[in-house]
Order: structure tokens, then C-alpha cells, then sequence
């Protein structure tokens, strides 16, 4: 079985916070894409409620693919990637699948045999042409 992770981050405070294994939640979680509960909860009720001037847009949840990159990185959602071919592209959930998305429609399934080179929030310059 595939394990379930997620990361956030915090795109006011440009940071990070822990990701955490949802190994109770079976798999099926809503929260605008993921519900915060079990392991999360203390962010809801600490870290959203809490926090002044806090907007949700300012918080982005970022699923586990199952798969490691060629360096043995975890490859997350929003995560940039590049191929052998030095193909970049940023991953994405589309259409029930975690994908490869190069721009312009095109979408490639993930591979292991990929490289991280960063993320869409801290190197968004990773995508431009």
C-alpha cells in the first residue's frame, strides 16, 4: 500500500511546516483537496484558527506521490522535476493520477528515474521558458 504524506507550506510566512504520515485516514481525506485530521489537526486548531490576518489560500497542502526521485527524494505534488532529457515540468494531480506537467496540455506520467530540482512556490523561475 501507498504511503499517504502530506507537506504544507505557508506561502505569507514563505516556510514550511512538518509533514506527517495520515496512515489512519485510509487514503480518503477532504479539506478544500485535503481534510487536516488525525496527525493535522493541531494545525487546524493551532496554527489556521489561531493566526490573525490568516487567509486559507495562505496555506497549501501537497500530497505524497508514493515515489522516490533518482536521488532518493520524496516527489510531492508542486514539486519541479526534470528528466533525462532535462524536460521540466512541475507534478500535478490530474484526473485521479499524479502527472508530469510541461505546459501546454501536455502531461506525462511520473517516474522514479526523475530528478527534483525544486518547487513550484520556491522556484517558481524553474518554470518559465
Amino acid at each position: 500500500m501507498r504511503e499517504i504524506k502530506f507537506r504544507a507550506y505557508d506561502k505569507k510566512k514563505k516556510k514550511w511546516l512538518a509533514g506527517y504520515d495520515v496512515g489512519s485516514l485510509g487514503g480518503f481525506s477532504l479539506f478544500g483537496e485535503v481534510m487536516l485530521l488525525g496527525e493535522w489537526s493541531h494545525i487546524l486548531d493551532t496554527y489556521l484558527m489561531s493566526r490573525e490576518g490568516f487567509e486559507p489560500e495562505d496555506l497549501v497542502v501537497m500530497q505524497f506521490t508514493g515515489l522516490k526521485d533518482k536521488n532518493g527524494k520524496e516527489i510531492y505534488e508542486g514539486d519541479v522535476v526534470q528528466t533525462e532529457n532535462t524536460v521540466v515540468g512541475q507534478i500535478t494531480f490530474y484526473s485521479g493520477h499524479f502527472m508530469l506537467d510541461v505546459g501546454k496540455g501536455v502531461r506525462m506520467y511520473i517516474s522514479d528515474e526523475y530528478e527534483v530540482i525544486g518547487n513550484i512556490y520556491q522556484n517558481p523561475e524553474l518554470l518559465t521558458p
